[in-house]
């Protein structure tokens, strides 16, 4: 992951809303679909499935990256405007 300078966390800013971007559409589908059950799901599947090969290069992105994607699908399937 990028270090503290302005660059690395505006580059940092943009992976996240990246990220958000690429969790939104599947977790969305899903609702729209299937309905909640659906959703809370694809939290554990979606760390396997999205990446953005983007920030591949950064250290730990192999490693730290899953946990990421986690992260926003839960904060995702508890939006109230999934």
């Amino acid at each position: 992951m990028p270090n503290n300078s302005l660059p690395a966390m505006t580059e940092y800013l943009q992976m996240l809303k990246d990220l958000r971007d690429a969790v939104a559409i599947p977790i969305r589908e899903a609702f729209e679909t299937q309905g909640t059950h659906a959703v809370f799901g694809l939290i554990s599947t979606l760390p396997n499935e999205i990446k953005l090969e983007k920030y591949a290069d950064w250290k730990g992105y192999h490693e730290q990256f899953p946990a990421f994607v986690k992260r926003m699908a839960i904060v995702f399937s508890t939006a109230d405007d999934v």
